[in-house]
């Protein structure tokens, strides 16, 4: 099961009226766990998690050849039983430090890892089409 379906990510966010709300927590580069955790009962559920071909933008992204495994990890985020986030992580599966050493550990677990979209090669307003 992939909640992306295979479509193509979208760098930007066309602003509509019914998406506005969520803008400034697309844009925020605080703890998305701390957020959702201080508005009700949070929860993680794993959805998948194994070492798979990533797709050509992740691969491209990680600077990864074509046919490289990667680990892939996927989450829901739950705020009093309702699934507000799905969360798609993508790491190369040749260890580059820790993060991808604790990605294979983490299970069910997250950490409040601190997001920083404005930092990263993926921005947190990645959207599928």
């Amino acid at each position: 099961m992939s909640a992306v379906g295979g479509q193509q990510w979208r760098g930007r966010i066309t602003r509509t009226e019914d998406n506005a709300p969520l803008l400034p927590w697309l844009r925020d580069c605080g703890s998305l766990t701390a957020r959702l955790q201080s508005r009700g009962r949070f929860t993680v559920r794993l959805l998948r998690q194994r070492r798979c071909q990533p797709t050509a933008d992740e691969a491209l992204a990680l600077g990864l050849p074509p046919a490289a495994l990667a680990w892939v990890r996927e989450v829901a985020l739950s705020c009093d039983d309702r699934v507000v986030v799905f969360a798609h992580t993508v790491l190369p599966c040749q260890p580059r430090g820790p993060l991808t050493r604790w990605l294979a550990r983490l299970g069910d677990g997250l950490a409040s890892v601190r997001w920083v979209p404005c930092c990263s090669h993926m921005s947190a307003s990645a959207v599928v089409r």
